[in-house]
């Protein structure tokens, strides 16, 4: 029960901090194409650790009702998990610079995404990445859910990488520092994802990525300033 009441608060705080840093952002932060992309990463955020709290409120709750609410609201979680980790990436190119992008370039680093969104809205039917028992009303993992946290990693992964080859070019300061944060915004999650493999007792990759949203958000304040 202390553990149950731990998750909730703990999500529930983080949902706060991320209505914080968006309402912050909106009102103080310039317009920038980057500065918008921030702030939808961390919207889509706030939405899928309020879809967390909200399913794991429902989980074991009995009803026919409730199973059809709790697989449709675990599509729109799971599939949330493909746009989060796409707004990230671009924010990451915008940032590094990379402001226009080919079509076909954007649709390949779309891709991945694409698919977890689709083996989301498969999985009710097919078992890909979530079931819920029906009957018991509670949400499992399924075989694939590893290739789901694969992706997320890559994307992590990926935009690091692009982060740290600007950072070797850029001899601006200001861009540096954006730029450094950028590449430590990984450590969080993946030590977050390894845990969650580990011990899979619910999720915690938005809730690491929370805190790693803060610290991008101050580097952003702190820029605004300079």
């Amino acid at each position: 029960m202390n553990n149950v009441f731990f998750y909730y608060e703990l999500n529930i705080i983080c949902l706060l901090l991320l209505f914080w840093i968006i309402s912050r952002a909106v009102k103080d932060v310039d317009k920038q194409t980057g500065n918008i992309l921030f702030i939808r990463t961390a919207s889509v955020a706030a939405v899928i650790l309020l879809l967390d709290v909200t399913l794991a409120f429902l989980a074991g709750k009995p009803g026919t009702g409730v199973y059809i609410m709790m697989n449709a609201m675990a599509v729109i979680r799971y599939s949330l998990s493909g746009v989060f980790v796409l707004q990230w990436f671009s924010y990451t190119l915008c940032v590094a610079g990379h402001r226009k992008v080919s079509t076909g370039t954007r649709f390949l680093y779309s891709v991945p995404a694409f698919f977890l969104i689709a083996g989301s809205v498969v999985s009710p039917w097919m078992n890909v990445f979530f079931t819920i028992q029906p009957g018991l009303n509670i949400r499992t993992r399924d075989s694939f859910y590893f290739v789901h946290r694969l992706i997320v990693f890559l994307y992590y992964f990926s935009a690091s990488v692009i982060a740290a080859l600007s950072l070797t070019k850029s001899q601006n300061t200001v861009e540096r520092s954006r730029l450094f944060t950028i590449i430590t915004f990984i450590i969080i999650p993946l030590c977050s994802g390894f845990a969650d493999l580990a011990v899979p007792v619910s999720e915690n990759g938005v809730i690491a990525g929370t805190v790693s949203l803060l610290f991008v958000f101050s580097d952003i304040q702190i820029l605004q300033i300079s």
